[in-house]
């Protein structure tokens, strides 16, 4: 299970990142502009190759679309080729899950967005914590 402090959405996924170029990416990514919006989860869907369940979101709003390719501009402007696939929002709420067929959530579970953080995990003995390093 992974624990409610800890579930978040991953924009675009930047891997290892050399520190001394953090204070750049920062300053980059501070001038995108996000526009509100509301994401709603609409099923809970298991990932086989990661082995995780996730709340999922059967459609991505315009104004996310716009924050995930202004980030992946900024980092192929750093160096960083963004992943080469279709972005699905997702939130993971199970790691080593047990496989299951998708199901549809009785109710949208539906949140708003009005920013994004820049953040840095970090492994550990009890599991993986997130550390903002930018809003």
């Amino acid at each position: 299970m992974v624990e409610r402090r800890s579930w978040h959405i991953t924009l675009p996924y930047i891997g290892e990142f050399e520190e001394g170029r953090i204070a750049d990416l920062q300053e980059r990514v501070r001038h995108i502009q996000v526009e509100p919006f509301r994401l709603g989860f609409d099923r809970l869907e298991f990932w086989t190759r990661p082995k995780v369940a996730c709340l999922v979101a059967a459609t991505v709003p315009t104004e996310l679309e716009n924050i995930v390719a202004s980030l992946n501009s900024v980092l192929q402007e750093v160096g960083v080729m963004p992943e080469n696939r279709t972005y699905r929002p997702h939130i993971t709420v199970v790691r080593n899950a047990r496989a299951f067929p998708t199901e549809r959530l009785a109710q949208r579970a539906t949140t708003e967005w009005s920013g994004f953080e820049l953040m840095e995990s970090q492994s550990g003995p009890g599991g993986v914590s997130y550390v903002p390093l930018n809003q």
